[in-house]
Protein backbone atom coordinates (compact mmCIF):
# COMPACT_ATOMS: atom_id res chain seq x y z
CA UNK A 1 0.00 0.00 0.00
CA UNK A 2 1.21 3.29 -0.74
CA UNK A 3 1.29 6.54 1.45
CA UNK A 4 -1.56 7.98 -0.23
CA UNK A 5 -3.75 4.91 0.19
CA UNK A 6 -2.60 4.91 3.85
CA UNK A 7 -3.28 8.29 4.00
CA UNK A 8 -6.33 8.27 2.90
CA UNK A 9 -7.56 5.02 4.68
CA UNK A 10 -6.47 6.80 7.76
CA UNK A 11 -8.73 9.70 6.78
CA UNK A 12 -11.83 7.56 5.96
CA UNK A 13 -11.52 6.47 9.64
CA UNK A 14 -11.49 9.08 11.39
CA UNK A 15 -14.15 10.87 9.36
CA UNK A 16 -16.28 7.63 9.85
CA UNK A 17 -15.65 8.47 13.75
CA UNK A 18 -17.11 11.94 14.14
CA UNK A 19 -20.37 12.15 15.59
CA UNK A 20 -22.11 13.87 13.24
CA UNK A 21 -21.14 10.93 10.68
CA UNK A 22 -21.89 8.61 12.99
CA UNK A 23 -25.87 10.06 13.60
CA UNK A 24 -26.06 10.49 10.33
CA UNK A 25 -25.57 6.70 9.68
CA UNK A 26 -28.12 5.88 13.01
CA UNK A 27 -30.66 8.13 11.53
CA UNK A 28 -30.37 6.65 8.06
CA UNK A 29 -30.86 2.81 9.06
CA UNK A 30 -33.94 4.00 11.32
CA UNK A 31 -35.57 5.30 8.56
CA UNK A 32 -34.97 2.69 6.76
CA UNK A 33 -36.35 0.30 9.37
CA UNK A 34 -38.99 2.26 10.06
CA UNK A 35 -42.07 0.83 7.97
CA UNK A 36 -44.06 3.50 8.12
CA UNK A 37 -41.26 5.79 6.67
CA UNK A 38 -40.67 3.35 3.83
CA UNK A 39 -44.32 3.21 2.89
CA UNK A 40 -44.68 6.80 2.11
CA UNK A 41 -40.88 6.97 0.61
CA UNK A 42 -41.97 4.32 -1.78
CA UNK A 43 -45.71 5.58 -2.06
CA UNK A 44 -44.22 9.06 -3.05
CA UNK A 45 -42.11 7.76 -5.67
CA UNK A 46 -44.84 6.12 -7.60
CA UNK A 47 -46.90 8.88 -7.33
CA UNK A 48 -43.52 10.46 -9.00
CA UNK A 49 -43.77 8.02 -11.68
CA UNK A 50 -48.00 8.10 -11.84
CA UNK A 51 -47.17 11.99 -13.21
CA UNK A 52 -44.68 11.11 -15.22
CA UNK A 53 -46.63 9.06 -17.22
CA UNK A 54 -49.79 10.82 -16.88
CA UNK A 55 -48.53 14.58 -18.23
CA UNK A 56 -50.57 14.72 -20.47
CA UNK A 57 -53.57 13.79 -18.84
CA UNK A 58 -54.39 16.28 -16.14
CA UNK A 59 -56.96 14.67 -13.83
CA UNK A 60 -54.74 11.84 -13.67
CA UNK A 61 -51.72 14.14 -12.91
CA UNK A 62 -53.45 15.77 -10.45
CA UNK A 63 -54.71 12.96 -8.48
CA UNK A 64 -51.08 11.65 -8.73
CA UNK A 65 -49.79 15.14 -7.58
CA UNK A 66 -52.18 15.27 -4.55
CA UNK A 67 -51.25 12.17 -3.46
CA UNK A 68 -47.27 12.44 -4.02
CA UNK A 69 -48.12 16.21 -1.70
CA UNK A 70 -49.68 14.12 1.03
CA UNK A 71 -46.75 11.39 1.37
CA UNK A 72 -44.45 14.18 0.97
CA UNK A 73 -45.86 16.68 4.00
CA UNK A 74 -45.93 13.47 6.32
CA UNK A 75 -42.41 13.09 5.77
CA UNK A 76 -41.60 16.59 6.02
CA UNK A 77 -43.46 16.95 9.06
CA UNK A 78 -42.21 13.07 10.46
CA UNK A 79 -39.40 13.97 13.48
CA UNK A 80 -37.46 10.91 12.43
CA UNK A 81 -37.34 12.48 8.91
CA UNK A 82 -36.51 16.16 9.98
CA UNK A 83 -33.46 14.95 12.13
CA UNK A 84 -32.32 12.97 9.11
CA UNK A 85 -32.75 15.88 6.35
CA UNK A 86 -31.23 17.96 9.19
CA UNK A 87 -27.80 16.11 9.54
CA UNK A 88 -27.69 15.56 6.09
CA UNK A 89 -27.60 18.94 5.39
CA UNK A 90 -24.45 19.24 7.89
CA UNK A 91 -22.40 16.15 6.18
CA UNK A 92 -23.11 17.68 3.24
CA UNK A 93 -21.11 20.76 4.35
CA UNK A 94 -18.67 18.87 5.98
CA UNK A 95 -18.01 17.11 2.90
CA UNK A 96 -17.92 20.04 0.75
CA UNK A 97 -15.76 21.89 3.55
CA UNK A 98 -13.19 18.83 2.46
CA UNK A 99 -13.58 18.86 -1.10
CA UNK A 100 -12.34 22.51 -0.77
CA UNK A 101 -9.49 21.59 1.30
CA UNK A 102 -8.55 19.14 -1.56
CA UNK A 103 -8.50 21.48 -4.33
Amino acid sequence: MSDVDIALKKAKEELYSLPIIKEYFSLKEKINNNEEIASFINNMHHFEREMTLNINNDEAYLNAKTEYEKCRTFLDNHPLFIDYKNVSDEVYSLLLEIKEILE
